[in-house]
């Protein structure tokens, strides 16, 4: 469970670090306005979702018979 919660705290530090103005407009004057209006949602989705899949497999790996969720019946 260690495991799980310190690669979540890593992933969540990542994606929250991309969304940050602060980010946004380093990478602006990195690579200019229209470079960055064109690309900047599908660098952070991509990455989002390129740290996420490790996330899942250490899931997968250290949780496999662990409950983190239930969701009612309606």
């Amino acid at each position: 469970m260690t495991t799980f919660i310190i690669s979540f705290i890593i992933w969540a530090l990542l994606h929250s670090l991309t969304a940050m103005t602060r980010t946004k407009d380093w990478v602006r004057r990195r690579v200019g306005e229209r470079p960055y209006q064109a690309l900047y949602r599908l660098f952070y989705n991509v990455l989002a979702i390129v740290t996420f899949v490790p996330l899942l497999a250490v899931t997968a790996v250290y949780l496999p018979n662990t409950e983190l969720w239930r969701i009612p019946a309606p």
